[in-house]
């Protein structure tokens, strides 16, 4: 606020009102000396609203103009980078699971809906080919990413393919004992009332069971291990059962879980069964380890041995993933599928063997060779092959040594 004072001027009429004397005005306002100086009141005024002006409503509109064009910089490169994201890259493909006959392409088709209604990732698609060949070429090639074969096959063609997983099995004989296995053990075995002839002059042989499942091993049999003691027959006669085999012939070619799963029938008694050694020595069935002619392992999962490069180098693992995942769902349990069960399809051993508890993952470096181990290539190759099955599993699995055997 402004104040003054006022004084009364002499030599005037009483009757004149006081007049302002401007010498004696006193005036204290907000307005400093330095900011508003006498007689120059209006151009103070005048150059506070010029400079005022420019310097202070501009800046905000800047500021927003800045903020508007990182904003559109950002969200042009996001945008960048999912296109890229898509084009470049696509979404995940399916895996490809290679079949050899309707049947099984059938059973494929219906496990890929059910894998999808669970949301199993990734996506599972089912190719046909004309023949087991076929899908192994396929396989070399990328065109289809993974089967499952049996170890005659996967010795058979070991130079392109790789194991990365392995069926657990239930053995035939569901005794209190029983453990799911990782493959099938094969013996000459008789009975203990009968009398075993050293020069082998009467035939082997083997139940229509035995056959039907391992003819390949019957068939070889005689070829790789019966006659490394060179006394031994060139044919093996096929019998209606087991119990027929042991009680008709002088010795039986056939798989332990055969013998194990008739002695659970109470038809003979296990201590009646002999196991025959190569060296014509016997044993007892529980000790079959001993004289095992040879071991085949599971079935297996497999894929291509080639090195992979890109997106297709995580294949094998998200293959892993996938069916570990999903034997959990659709096992031996499932409620409307079962991965093990071919029986609606009137098949059996359709992609998965039957008696198939569970698939195993095995270790990224495990080869074929490995995963037949020792007796099963020594069987195929004729002759001793060293191989350690550690690059397969966690820790070793036993597994018979024929060339050990007395």
């Amino acid at each position: 606020m402004s104040s003054y004072k006022y004084k009364k001027t002499t030599g005037g009429d009483d009757g004149d009102p006081l007049t302002l004397n401007e010498t004696g005005i006193e005036m204290n306002s907000f307005t400093t000396e330095e900011e508003v100086k006498p007689g120059n009141a209006e151009e103070g005024v005048v150059e506070e609203e010029v400079v005022q002006v420019p310097n202070q409503l501009p800046r905000p509109c800047r500021v927003k103009t800045f903020y508007m064009s990182w904003a559109l910089v950002t969200t042009g490169l996001l945008f960048g980078l999912i296109l890229t994201a898509l084009f470049g890259h696509g979404s995940k493909r399916s895996i490809k699971w290679c079949c050899v006959s309707q049947q099984e392409l059938t059973k494929c088709s219906e496990m890929t809906v059910y894998f999808e209604l669970e949301t199993l990732q990734p996506p599972l698609s089912c190719q046909k080919k004309d023949s087991i060949s076929a899908c192994v070429d396929a396989i070399d090639s990328d065109t289809v990413d993974v089967m499952s074969m049996s170890s005659q096959l996967l010795y058979q063609y070991r130079d392109k393919l790789k194991p990365i997983m392995a069926e657990q099995v239930y053995p035939a004989h569901h005794g209190s004992n029983s453990q799911a296995v990782y493959g099938e053990y094969f013996v000459r075995a008789k009975l203990r009332n009968r009398t075993f002839p050293v020069q082998c002059n009467e035939s082997y042989c083997t139940d229509e069971d035995t056959y039907f499942r391992s003819s390949y091993i019957v068939d070889n049999a005689l070829k790789h291990s019966l006659k490394q003691t060179g006394k031994c027959p060139n044919n093996i006669s096929i019998q209606a059962d087991l119990a027929r085999s042991l009680h008709d012939c002088a010795a039986v070619f056939t798989s332990v879980t055969a013998l194990q799963n008739l002695a659970g029938t109470g038809k003979i008694n296990e201590s009646d069964i002999e196991v025959i050694c190569l060296n014509a020595s016997l044993t007892t069935l529980s000790r079959y380890m001993e004289c095992t002619r040879i071991f085949t392992p599971t079935n297996t999962l497999v894929v291509s041995n080639k090195l992979r490069e890109g997106t297709d180098a995580e294949m094998p693992m998200l293959i892993v993933e996938l069916f570990h995942v999903a034997y959990l769902y659709f096992g031996r349990d499932g409620e409307y599928f079962q991965m093990f069960n071919s029986s609606k399809y009137e098949s059996r051993d359709l992609m998965f063997t039957d008696a198939t508890l569970k698939l195993i993952p095995l270790l990224p470096k495990c080869t074929a060779e490995a995963y037949l181990g020792s007796t099963y290539m020594e069987f195929e190759a004729g002759s001793s092959v060293d191989v350690d099955n550690r690059t397969c599993f966690t820790k070793a699995f036993p597994r018979p040594i024929i060339s050990e055997i007395n």
